[in-house]
């Protein structure tokens, strides 16, 4: 286990470890990233993933406030990957995969984020988050996209001898 692991003690740490670029190797991100789309039957207690993809590329920064939390992901503005992310989003966003409260489905976007660095023991990961696309820098192309979360919507966790463990409050909790 390295230094950086062991130095993890709230949700602000793992998210330090996840953002930004990586100032040793530039080229290289500070995290991975799951995209998916998804459909919870909550009469079933079931779920359908509509579309999911993994990103290895862009450059992530995250901000909580007392609501919300804001995630961008920066992409280059040409990049397949961006492009396709946002093609996933807006097919997602149809009638056919809208609220239905009659027969308890919801739909949902799931953002989670690895950070290289803590080695997979520890993540954060959204719900239920709005999205939009929007320039990283003003009179550019756009090449970010914006996610937003409720607070009680997103949340680090750390993987433990097989258990997935929620911090309590915005502290990462050890395992036992």
């Amino acid at each position: 286990m390295n230094s950086e692991v062991q130095n993890v003690k709230t949700e602000r740490d793992v998210l330090m470890a996840a953002c930004g670029v990586n100032q040793q190797m530039p080229e290289q991100p500070k995290a991975q990233i799951l995209l998916e789309t998804k459909l919870l039957d909550f009469q079933n207690d079931s779920e359908v993933r509509v579309d999911s993809m993994e990103l290895y590329g862009p450059i992530i920064n995250c901000f909580r406030n007392v609501q919300h939390m804001c995630v961008d992901v920066q992409f280059d503005a040409y990049d397949s990957d961006f492009i396709q992310s946002v093609q996933m989003l807006k097919s997602f966003c149809s009638p056919e995969y809208s609220l239905d409260n009659q027969n308890g489905i919801v739909p949902v976007v799931v953002l989670t984020i690895l950070p290289i660095s803590l080695e997979g023991e520890y993540f954060a990961s959204g719900v239920n988050g709005s999205w939009v696309i929007m320039p990283s820098q003003a009179n550019r192309l756009p090449d970010t996209i914006r996610f937003i979360f409720n607070n009680q919507d997103f949340h680090t966790y750390r993987l433990n001898e097989d258990k997935l463990e929620l911090p309590e409050e915005k502290t990462v909790q050890a395992g036992a």
